[in-house]
């Protein structure tokens, strides 16, 4: 019995010396031991609300996971060449929120409609301006208005580059297996030149089924507004699909890339040059008075400091942290921020329905009660690898992605 005994002993002591250098082993790289410990529900929300924000990310960019970049051939010189984008990138991210900070007054907006062109962009051959399998180029020449007024201006509201899907039966795909397909959108920023890699920038990718027809609208507002205050820099759209033909999936009648097709046209027109790509853009002209700028730091409240209403709180979103930081270069990361408290009776009312929907609670308790929103939004831009086959660097804008200031609504 007493041998038994001894035996057992040697045997523990063995064990917990095994245990003890492998935990020396592990403590090479991570020096201090941690003990497990219960997820508070603060850090729960908080890793819920960013993994909601990666989802957003890749829904944005068209991407069902994120890329693989270890294929990418991406040079140093290129990578510098897309840093310098990104800058600029930048700083017409500042200039488009500072405008929105501060509202303009404003007139009514006028619609304009420009087709596609077979004209060329200046600077640009026929060679140059090759159209792929997977790959065309599209060229507008929007005619704006002159303002001949020093305190007035033209923007461009909203834009909208409006593309007919066409249909492919199912026996017809080439590749896709459920008849989806992902379009991309990319704003050329300097002439294309053969056999070299062009400078562009991703305005939109999204997933689309082509055994359906339909009309495809892509918000280029951004673009438009470029290309209004640097008619020069104006070089076109890409349009880029992946699996299929892309001149089966998208009707570019009218263009030099599929002027004699035969297509399916919408029940609604017999009229061919319906179906021609085109730029449907609102403008507006616009005064902008001198405010003082606000601050919207100074609203900011901090999980725990004991404020409950609305207000608006940092969540800061670490690209590393959260296994990107491989395939988006730059920013290392960003404050997305979130709003989060309650709305008393008149208490951060967003606008008028607010108001009456606020009082109409504080009169009947039944009714709903106003939510902590959103009240304004700006976007962020990224530079980062796309999903292709060799993962190029594009400079992307994520919309709405940045919660400026909250209110009850």
């Amino acid at each position: 019995m007493l041998c038994r005994w001894l035996i057992f002993l040697t045997c523990l002591s063995a064990s917990l010396s095994a245990a003890a250098t492998e935990c020396c082993g592990k403590g090479a790289q991570n020096k201090r031991a941690r003990a497990p410990r219960a997820t508070s529900p603060e850090q729960t929300l908080r890793d819920a609300r960013l993994l909601a924000i990666q989802k957003v990310i890749l829904k944005q960019l068209g991407y069902r996971r994120p890329p693989n970049v270890t294929r990418s051939q991406v040079s140093e010189a290129e990578k510098k060449k897309m840093l310098r984008l990104y800058e600029m990138s930048l700083e017409e991210t500042s200039e488009s929120r500072e405008s929105v900070e501060h509202e303009e007054l404003s007139t009514a907006k006028t619609f304009h409609s420009f087709p596609a062109t077979d004209e060329l962009p200046q600077e640009v051959s026929a060679e140059d301006w090759d159209n792929g399998l997977h790959k065309v180029r599209l060229y507008f020449q929007p005619d704006f208005p002159q303002i001949h007024h020093r305190h007035r201006h033209l923007r461009v509201a909203n834009a909208k580059l409006k593309l007919y899907k066409s249909e492919i039966f199912p026996e017809n795909l080439v590749k896709s297996t459920d008849g989806l397909v992902t379009l991309s959108f990319y704003q050329l920023l300097e002439p294309p030149r053969t056999g070299k890699t062009t400078l562009k920038r991703l305005i939109e990718s999204r997933t689309t089924s082509v055994l359906q027809t339909g009309w495809e609208k892509i918000d280029v507002t951004a673009t438009v507004q470029s290309w209004m205050t640097s008619p020069e820099k104006n070089y076109g759209i890409e349009v880029v699909c992946d699996h299929e033909p892309l001149n089966d999936v998208i009707t570019f009648y009218g263009t030099n890339k599929d002027r004699d097709s035969e297509v399916r046209r919408p029940d609604e027109t017999d009229d061919l040059d319906v179906l021609v790509p085109r730029l449907i853009v609102l403008t507006q002209e616009v005064r902008s008075p001198l405010r003082e700028r606000r601050s919207s730091e100074t609203e900011d409240c901090l999980v725990g400091d004991g404020e409950t209403r609305c207000c608006r709180y940092p969540l800061y979103v670490n690209f590393t942290e959260i296994g990107w930081g491989d395939w988006i270069v730059a920013p290392e990361g960003f404050n997305a921020f979130y709003c989060d408290g309650s709305c008393p009776y008149r208490y951060k009312s967003a606008n008028t329905h607010s108001l009456i929907k606020s009082t109409l609670h504080h009169l009947n308790p039944a009714s709903p009660q106003p939510c902590c929103v959103a009240k304004r939004l700006s976007p962020l831009s990224v530079l980062n690898y796309d999903d292709s086959d060799t993962p190029q660097l594009v400079v992307t804008p994520l919309n709405d992605i940045v919660v400026d200031q909250c209110a009850c609504t």
